[in-house]
C-alpha cells in the first residue's frame, strides 16, 4: 500500500484537493520568462553561482537538497537543467516574494497541520515527474546538515525513483533569507554540487519499519557524502585564511590560559611571523620539530611552517630523552623549536640537555625569536596573513604537512606523514556529520602531538568557523572542570582515562553549557559513560580513529548514535572487513579514503600496512546492518592457545569489571604445552584467579580465555597517552614467568 501513517516530514495534500490535483502548475508568461532570464544573469554576477559534480539529471527522480535560505528554491529553479515539482510548505507562501517566485515552478503544497499520505507525490513520480524536496524540514541554523527526515527515503523506496543529492553552499551568507547567525554579504559565493543518481534498495524479506529505517540511513549517507564532496580543499594555511575571510578576521578563533584570546587575524599574523623566521633557517620540504605544550603558539607554528612548505614535526616530551632521540633520528630533524619556560618544568628535567647533545641538531627558543621581531616584521606578517605575496612558494594539497608519531604500544614508534589533503579532508568529513555551528566552542586538553588533539581540537574549529579553547594541563584533574566552566565551551573532547580522572572532581555546573562530549583514542568504559551520563547529565559520543587516517574513521553523532559502538564510517571512507583464520568474532578493518597518510618514517616501513591502496588497521570489528561499528580488539592482542585464537582484551575486561580502580594488563607468553599462555599483570592487591573464573562463568565467557598466571605490581608501565606500554611490560614479565623462582623488581607472582 502506498499510503503510510503520519510521517515526520509532514507532507500533506491541500484541503479539498485530490491527489491528482495536488500539483499546481507554473504560471508561464512572457513577463515571467523575461524575469527568469534577468534573475539568472543577476545571480551569476551577484552570487557567482557555479554548478559542479555529476551531469546526470534523470527526468524521473527525487532531488534532495539541503536547506540554508529562502533563496535556495529560486536558485535551484534558475540553474537546474530540469523542471522538477518543488515541495513547498504552505506557510512559506505568506511571503509575497516567495509566493511569486514559487509560482513560476510546478509545486506541491504541504500543510504542516495536517499530516497525510505521500500518495500525491508517489502518483507524480509514477506518472514520470521529478520532485525536489528539502528533507531537513526547515532551514539550517549552522550552515551544515540538520536532522534529515524520512519522507524522501520513503518515496524512493516505494517509487523506485533514484535519489539525486543537491548540496547548496553559501546561500546562508546572503543578506536576506537565512536565520543562520553567520556573516551576511551582498555577494557571497554560491555553489550547487550535484550527486550521482542512486537507487535506494533494501534486503528482501525485512519488515516495513526496518526497511524504512535502512532507506533513511542510506538517504542520510548520500546527503553527508554530498556535503563532504561539495567542500573545496586547500592547504592548511590557505584553508584557515579562507575561513577568516568568510567569518571575518576579527572573529575569535582560539584561546588558551597562557596567551589569552586570538582572533583569526591575530592567529594568522603570528603564523606568518613565525613561518617567516623559520623559513630563513630551513629549506622547503624540510621537517622542523616542535616541542611545545598545547597552546595557540603551537598551532600558529604549525600553520606558519605549513604555509612555507615546511613539515611540522610534533614531538612528544613525555617520551623522555630516548623517545625524543628516536623521533629526531627517524624524522631527520635539524631544528627543533621549543621554549625555555617549558623545558624548565621539573617533569622535563634533562630534556633540553639531551637534545642539545644530539649532533647536527639546533634548538630554537621562542623567547629568542620574540626578541628578534621588529615593527617591520609585524607589518609584513599582517600583510602576508591577508594576501599571498607574489612569487611566494605555496604548498600543494598532496605535499606533507605534519609528522605525528604512533604511541609505540606494540613496537617502536613510527612517524606518520600526513599531507594537507589528508588533514583538510578529515576536517571536512567531520564537519559533514558533526552538527557543529558558529555558536559552538570546543574545549580540548588533548596534546597536539596526537592526531585527535590536532585535528579535532584545533583544526576542526579553525576550518569550521567556530572557536576552540586549548588547555595544556590535561592531567590537572581539579583544574579542567573549572576551566571548562570559565571557557563557556559547548563541546568537550576527552579519552576514557582523562574523563575518569576529570569526573572525580567535577560538578554538574562545571559543564552547564556542554551539549556533547566526544570520546576517542581508547575504548570508553561503561562505568565512565554511566557516570558522565547519569551523574553529570551529559551526552557522550564515542568515535574511532587511527593516526594513519588523520585520525577520524567513524563516529557517533547527535543525529545517529548507538551505545556500545564507535558509530558509522565518515563520508568518503570505504571499508573492507577481512576474515582472519582462527578468529570467530570480528574481522580486520581495512580502510581507504582521502584522509589516509602519505607513508611512514623511517621510509623502510612505508608500505608495511598498505595492501593495494587499502590500509589494514589491525583492529577487529563487527559491523551491524545499520553500519555501526563495534571494536572487538587488536589483531595483535590475541593469544593462540591449544589451537584457538583468544582475545587478551577479554581478560583485562573481566579484571576491570571486578576492580575498576586498578590497572590491569594481559600478555601472551610462550607455553611448553599449549603454545601460548595468558599472564595478567595487575596493580590490585587482592584480585585472584578464582574471582576471574567466577566472573567468566557468570558472563558465559570461555574459560580457555582466562589467564593461567596472575602477577602483581605496584605500577604498570604506561605510555605518555596513559595506555599500557606492552613492550616494556613484556620485557619485565617474561623472565618471571619462565623462571618460577626469580621474579624481577616489584613483580610478585600469585
Amino acid at each position: 500500500m502506498l499510503v503510510t501513517e503520519a510521517v515526520s516530514f509532514s507532507m500533506v495534500l491541500p484541503r479539498g484537493k485530490t491527489a491528482a490535483m495536488a500539483i499546481e502548475k507554473a504560471r508561464n508568461s512572457r513577463l515571467a520568462s523575461c524575469v527568469r532570464g534577468i534573475g539568472k544573469i543577476l545571480a551569476r554576477i551577484l552570487l557567482r553561482v557555479t554548478i559542479r559534480g555529476s551531469s546526470e539529471f534523470p527526468s524521473r527522480a527525487i532531488y534532495v537538497a539541503n536547506h540554508l535560505s529562502l533563496i535556495d528554491a529560486p536558485i535551484l529553479h534558475l540553474f537546474l537543467p530540469i523542471r522538477p515539482v518543488f515541495v513547498v510548505y504552505a506557510g512559506m507562501l505568506r511571503n509575497p516574494f516567495y509566493r511569486w517566485v514559487i509560482g513560476q515552478a510546478d509545486h506541491f503544497l504541504v500543510e504542516e497541520d495536517r499530516p497525510f499520505a505521500l500518495k500525491g507525490l508517489l502518483d507524480a513520480l509514477v506518472r514520470g515527474h521529478s520532485v525536489l524536496i528539502f528533507p531537513e524540514g526547515r532551514m539550517s541554523l549552522t550552515g551544515g546538515l540538520r536532522n534529515i527526515q524520512e519522507g524522501a527515503a520513503f518515496l524512493a523506496l516505494h517509487s523506485g525513483a533514484p535519489i539525486v543529492p543537491l548540496i547548496l553552499r553559501g546561500t546562508h551568507h546572503f543578506l536576506w533569507g537565512s536565520p543562520a547567525p553567520v556573516v551576511k554579504k551582498l555577494s557571497p559565493k554560491v555553489s550547487i554540487t550535484v550527486g550521482r543518481p542512486v537507487r535506494i534498495e533494501v534486503p528482501a524479506g525485512i519488515g516495513r519499519r526496518k526497511a524504512r529505517r535502512l532507506a533513511f540511513l542510506r538517504l542520510r549517507e548520500l546527503m553527508e557524502a554530498g556535503f563532504f564532496q561539495s567542500t573545496e580543499l586547500f592547504p592548511l594555511f590557505e584553508s584557515v585564511r579562507r575561513a577568516a575571510r568568510l567569518h571575518r578576521f576579527s572573529r575569535l578563533a582560539l584561546e588558551d590560559p597562557i596567551l589569552g584570546t586570538f582572533s583569526y587575524g591575530r592567529l594568522l599574523a603570528l603564523s606568518c611571523l613565525l613561518g617567516r623566521a623559520l623559513g630563513q633557517r630551513s629549506e622547503p620540504g624540510e621537517r622542523v620539530g616542535i616541542l611545545l605544550p598545547t597552546c595557540v603558539a603551537s598551532i600558529a607554528l604549525v600553520l606558519g611552517l605549513c604555509g612555507r612548505q615546511r613539515v611540522a614535526t610534533l614531538l612528544n616530551p613525555a617520551t623522555g630523552r630516548a623517545g625524543l632521540l628516536h623521533a629526531v633520528e627517524i624524522a631527520s630533524l635539524q631544528t627543533v623549536v621549543t621554549s625555555r619556560r617549558m623545558l624548565a618544568e621539573p617533569t622535563l628535567a634533562g630534556i633540553g640537555e639531551g637534545l642539545s647533545a644530539i649532533p647536527g641538531l639546533s634548538l630554537l627558543f621562542l623567547e629568542d625569536l620574540q626578541k628578534e621581531i621588529r615593527l617591520g616584521d609585524r607589518l609584513l606578517a599582517w600583510f602576508e596573513s591577508r594576501v599571498s605575496p607574489a612569487r611566494a612558494p605555496e604548498p600543494r594539497l598532496d605535499d606533507p604537512a605534519v609528522v605525528l608519531f604512533t604511541s609505540g604500544s606494540e613496537g617502536p614508534p613510527k612517524g606518520v606523514l600526513l599531507s594537507h589533503r589528508a588533514l583538510a579532508s578529515n576536517v571536512a568529513q567531520a564537519l559533514a556529520v558533526g552538527g557543529t555551528g558558529p555558536g559552538d566552542k570546543i574545549f580540548s586538553a588533548l596534546p597536539l602531538f596526537h592526531a585527535f588533539g590536532l585535528t579535532v581540537g584545533a583544526l576542526l574549529p579553525l576550518l569550521g568557523g567556530f572557536s576552540g579553547f586549548l588547555c595544556p594541563w590535561a592531567l590537572r584533574s581539579r583544574t579542567i572542570p573549572r576551566l571548562c566552566y570559565a571557557s563557556d565551551a559547548t563541546i568537550l573532547l576527552g579519552t576514557n582515562t582523562l574523563l575518569s580522572h576529570w569526573g572525580r572532581y567535577a560538578d554538574p555546573c562545571d559543564f552547564v553549557r556542554i551539549r556533547m562530549v566526544i570520546a576517542g583514542a581508547e575504548a570508553l568504559r561503561p562505568a565512565v559513560r554511566r557516570f558522565w551520563s547519569e551523574e553529570l547529565g551529559l551526552r557522550l559520543l564515542e568515535g574511532y580513529g587511527v593516526t594513519e587516517a588523520a585520525p577520524l574513521v567513524a563516529g557517533n553523532t547527535v543525529g545517529l548514535s548507538k551505545i556500545g559502538t564507535v558509530g558509522r564510517l565518515l563520508p568518503g571512507i570505504e571499508a573492507r572487513l577481512i576474515s582472519i583464520p582462527g578468529i570467530a568474532e570480528g574481522r580486520e578493518l581495512w580502510i581507504r579514503g582521502p584522509n589516509l597518510m602519505t607513508g611512514y618514517l623511517p621510509a623502510r616501513v612505508a608500505g608495511a600496512d598498505f595492501r593495494e591502496g587499502w590500509y589494514a588497521t589491525g583492529d577487529l570489528v563487527e559491523r551491524d546492518k545499520e553500519g555501526f561499528l563495534r571494536i572487538i580488539g587488536r589483531l595483535r592482542r590475541f593469544a593462540k592457545i591449544a589451537g584457538e585464537m583468544i582475545s587478551l582484551d577479554r581478560s583485562e575486561e573481566l579484571a576491570l569489571d571486578l576492580r575498576p580502580q586498578s590497572t590491569h594488563a594481559a600478555l601472551a607468553l610462550p607455553s611448553p604445552d599449549r603454545g601460548e599462555q595468558i599472564v595478567l599483570v595487575t596493580t590490585d592487591p587482592s584480585l585472584t584467579l578464582a574471582e576471574l573464573r567466577q566472573a567468566a562463568v557468570r558472563e558465559g565467557s570461555p574459560l580457555l580465555g582466562l589467564p593461567s598466571r596472575l602477577l602483581r605490581s605496584k605500577a604498570i608501565p604506561l605510555l605518555p597517552n596513559q595506555k599500557v606500554d606492552y613492550v616494556a611490560l613484556a620485557s619485565q614479565v617474561a623472565a618471571s614467568v619462565l623462571d618460577n623462582d626469580r621474579l624481577p623488581g616489584e613483580l610478585q607472582k600469585r
